[in-house]
């Protein structure tokens, strides 16, 4: 299951690194993603308001991420991909913009170092 707070990666009994994981909510008893990346732009709008929603009320910070390509809808197609993989990496990319967009004008966020 995806934790919900930060956490430390140890080696040899030292903390190497400080793990911030993705944002998840609960739904039917799983943890799944709140919206970032490939899922930003599966989720229509209104779930990932209320997921964002339902984080700030258990006053959790919510973490976006997006990658750069997912901000191009007319990235070259790579052929022979396969359904999935097409699916994963091209669906909804015209509205990733606009979503954020969206996303920017319903929450306050703030600088990540803000969080540390």
């Amino acid at each position: 299951s995806i934790p919900l707070a930060p956490f430390d990666i140890v080696d040899k009994g030292k903390a190497i690194i400080k793990e911030y994981p993705m944002t998840v909510v609960d739904f039917w008893g799983r943890r799944i993603p709140a919206g970032g990346g490939g899922y930003f732009r599966l989720y229509p709008d209104f779930l990932i308001n209320r997921n964002f929603r339902k984080v700030n009320a258990e006053n959790r910070p919510v973490i976006v991420y997006l990658h750069p390509w997912e901000f191009d809808p007319e990235q070259p197609r790579v052929k022979g991909a396969g359904f999935g993989n097409t699916f994963r990496h091209y669906y909804n990319l015209k509205n990733t913009a606009g979503k954020l967009d969206n996303l920017l004008n319903s929450f306050k966020f703030g600088p990540f170092i803000d969080w540390l």
